[in-house]
This record gives structure tokens, sequence and C-alpha cells, in this order.
């Protein structure tokens, strides 16, 4: 039932996306446990916005998420490494993200997610280069940018080494441009803070230490939350062994694209396994490539029966988790 309609790329799919999403964001009671990390002084006033339940700051969250999923439905556009253009990989990202309940408030997480998927869009577009790529400094530079917003990503970095020699012959150059676009947002940072609050910049660097060491919480889901998020992992799973199953049949591209995505994904957990700061909300980036997995499982191949029951189950399994708990 609700697969023919996501698998719909007429407008009205869209309006009644926004729409849905909308209703999800605005009618459940506000519970903003995001983690309030200490700020250092350039982004107080992101924290401010994130500490606020204003009609404008949930604006902000909601468009923020809205535009997220936009950039993953142009991204598949561009490339099509799922087969075919869809708005599917956005509406499977929106539900994932929704399902965490606090998504319904501003986060600097939001903004990070954008520019990651700016650089994932630069990142991909290096295949087509076969001199020195600058794409690959583009790429480093916005997930840098994304890290000053959101620290723990900066150990996104071994991300960036495996997605060269994925996607790239080896060239020592545009791994240095990788470590040069990452460290340049945090040296303008740095400058910024010199320059208009001094005293600060005597401790900048055990400043974001200590933001990487606060501790967040992370997820400690009820009981209907863990059994929807063991129906989430299961699903992950089928796709997962779908994709292994027909990766020797899809054009070498695609197969790296995804490739791409499963390190990112492992990258993300590892992020939150490892880093204290990294608390329930960095899976809303771990949606992102979750959510092109799930989409090419359930537009490949015959849609079986069994396929329309999983995804019918996925789509109540995220409506209803968002009001129960």
């Amino acid at each position: 039932m609700f697969l023919r309609f996501a698998r719909s790329t007429q407008p009205v799919t869209l309006i009644l996306l926004t729409l849905m999403v909308g209703v999800m964001w605005f009618t459940v009671p506000i519970k903003s446990d995001y983690c309030n990390a200490p700020a250092i002084s350039i982004y107080n006033w992101i924290n401010r916005l994130a500490d606020s339940t204003s009609l404008p700051a949930r604006l902000t969250g909601m468009a923020s998420l809205l535009l997220m999923a936009s950039l993953i439905i142009n991204i598949n556009t561009k490339f099509l490494f799922i087969g075919q253009r869809t708005y599917l990989p956005g509406m499977l990202f929106l539900l994932l993200a929704l399902m965490l309940h606090q998504t319904q408030s501003f986060h600097a997480i939001f903004w990070a997610g954008l520019l990651l998927l700016f650089a994932l869009d630069r990142l991909l577009g290096t295949h087509r280069y076969e001199g020195l790529a600058n794409q690959v400094f583009d790429a480093a530079l916005l997930t840098g940018l994304a890290a000053v917003f959101y620290p723990p990503l900066f150990f996104l970095l071994p991300f960036f080494f495996f997605a060269l020699l994925i996607l790239r012959p080896f060239n020592w150059r545009e791994w240095f441009l990788v470590i040069t676009g990452m460290a340049i947002p945090f040296y303008l940072t740095y400058a910024w803070i010199y320059l208009f609050d001094k005293p600060e910049s005597n401790h900048f660097i055990s400043g974001y230490i200590h933001l990487i060491t606060f501790p967040c919480p992370g997820l400690k889901p009820s009981a209907t939350e863990s059994i929807v998020l063991y129906y989430i992992i299961f699903i992950v799973l089928i796709s997962f062994f779908y994709l292994l199953r027909i990766m020797g049949n899809i054009k070498i591209f695609t197969r790296k694209s995804y490739y791409l995505f499963m390190i990112l994904a492992l990258n993300l957990l590892l992020i939150y396994w490892l880093i204290p700061q990294a608390g329930k909300e960095i899976f809303i980036l771990l949606a992102i490539p979750v959510s092109y997995l799930l989409a090419l499982y359930f537009l490949s191949g015959r849609q079986t029966r069994l396929r329309l029951i999983f995804f019918d189950a996925l789509v109540i399994s995220a409506i209803l988790i968002r009001y129960i708990n």
C-alpha cells in the first residue's frame, strides 16, 4: 500500500510528504533531550537556538530536516546509484529521523548533516576525474565545517581515506588535501575567536577536547522502541544481504557508492560508540546511508507481497513510535 505511493514521482507526493512531516513534527509533546554540550563562544547562539522551543526554532529544525531529505533525493537523481529517479530515499530518511522523539526542534546536527550531504555529493563526483580532483578538498572542507558545528564529525577522517581508496587511484596529494580541508575550518574558527574573544583563544584546543569528551546520553529505548529498533535492524540486514547478492550485477560506480555508504555508516557507529559527545542525535546522520540501502532493496527486483508488508510495517512503526513514547 505505502510502497506504491512512495514509488510515485508526482509533485503531489512531495506535497503530501511535507504535510506529513509537519504533522509529525508539531503534534507531539516537546521532549527536547538533545545533549546540551558546552559551546565555544562563537557558537553559543546555536546552542540558544537548540535550547529554544519557540516556533522559529522548531520551524528551522523542520526546514533543515526537509532540506536534508531533498539533498538525499537530489544526490541519487544526479548519480542514479539506485537505478532510477525516486523520492523514496528522502522519504525513508525522514521516517528514520522522525523515529527519534526529540527530533522536533533545532539541533546543530541538522546543519552538520546538510554540510555532510554536500560533501558526499562532491566526493561521489570525483569518479569522473582522472587527474587531481579538487572536489576531494571541497568535500573535506565541508566536512571540517560540519565538524565545527558538531565536533564528533572530525572523526570522519578515516571515512575519507577509505573513500579515496575506493573511488580514486592513489595520489598522495589528494590525501594531503583531505587533511588540509578538514583543518581549515578549525583554523578560521580559532582566528575568529582570537580576534574577538582573545582570552578564550588561549583554551581553544582544550575547549574542543572538552567538547568531544563531554558525555551525552545514548539510546535508552523503551520496550516498544526496542521492538521497532530490532525490526529496523532486521530490515537493514535483509537489505544488506540483498545488496551482497546483487553486487556482481550492478554497475561499478553503484557498487563503489554502496561501499562508500557502508563505510560511512560504520564510521558513524564507531563515533557513537567511542566518542562521549556523540549522543543519540547522530542516528539522524546514520539514517542517510541506511536510507539509500533500504531504497535499493525496496525498489529493485520484483515487488513481492513480503516486501510490501515489510515496507508498510516500517511506515506504521515510524508513525506509531512517534506518538506512543
